[in-house]
């Protein structure tokens, strides 16, 4: 931000006069405007809502002409996200992380393009706590009980070839033979995996079942839907409560206009500024 302003003061990073930004933007009765790069669009702020509507560039991202999203909508979600992308001009090397790693050209292969997020309500998982004790022989011996935490039932499904890409992931001790995401990865709470044909989902829900139906077709290639004082009210992700405090609700919806831009939607609600 210091840069920007000092940039400014100086008179520097200003458009011509003849640009033709700056005669469009004139037009515009939006209080907030922006055009960078392939980044354009207008913003309004009132009653503590914040609404954008703009382009974006999807040259890296290679969205297809027809999306799809969850077939039957989940009520009382407050994570309710997906994204139709093939994700090709994003992941541009193979992923390297303490000893595991996985090849992008083998992810990119059985990945085929969409990826959707449900955060709900609290659940119970059960951590081994082992403690010890003195028997009658004053020996010290071992007890392993089983302690109830809450955690977040979060479960993220990738449409593609699920059984290779499960088996590869099993390969590289990504997930086990019993199908638990390694928690040396994600160390935070258990994650399950199950599958079918065609979708690979990871679920902190042990009991979470697939669904029974496909992704189907719908309007909008990125959708998202956080509801943060369901968040907070649930204690579901304790450590985020004073970052998301100001916020309410997010609401986001992308269209595809054609091969290289994609129009942007957001609606901001804010409990306070």
């Amino acid at each position: 931000m210091k840069d920007v302003l000092n940039e400014l003061l100086a008179e520097k990073s200003f458009l011509a006069a003849d640009d033709p930004r700056i005669e469009r933007m004139k037009r515009e009765t939006a209080p907030i405007l922006y055009d960078f790069k392939n980044y354009s669009g207008k913003a309004n702020l009132t009653n503590q809502t914040l609404t954008l509507r703009g382009t974006i560039p999807l040259e890296n991202l290679h969205v297809p002409d027809q999306s799809y999203c969850p077939a039957g909508l989940t009520k009382g979600l407050s994570i309710n996200a997906w994204l139709n992308a093939d994700l090709k001009g994003l992941l541009q090397s193979d992923i390297h992380f303490k000893n595991y790693f996985l090849e992008k050209d083998i992810l990119l292969k059985y990945y085929h393009g969409y990826v959707a997020v449900e955060s709900g309500e609290l659940i119970s998982q059960y951590e081994p706590v082992i403690t010890y004790e003195y028997n009658d022989e004053f020996e010290k011996v071992e007890h392993i009980e089983q302690k109830e935490v809450k955690v977040p039932e979060i479960t993220v499904s990738l449409k593609g070839n699920a059984p290779a890409l499960l088996r590869y992931l099993q390969k590289q001790n990504v997930i086990s033979t019993d199908e638990l995401l390694s928690r040396e990865l994600f160390p935070l709470y258990a994650v399950y995996s199950n599958n079918n044909m065609d979708l690979l989902q990871l679920s902190t829900s042990e009991e979470r079942v697939l669904p029974e139906l496909s992704p189907v077709r719908g309007p909008y290639f990125l959708f998202a839907d956080i509801d943060f004082n369901q968040i907070r009210k649930q204690k579901q992700f304790a450590f985020l409560d004073s970052y998301i405090a100001p916020l309410s609700r997010l609401k986001l919806k992308g269209t595809k206009q054609d091969a290289k831009t994609g129009k942007i939607e957001l609606e901001l609600l804010c409990n306070h500024f």
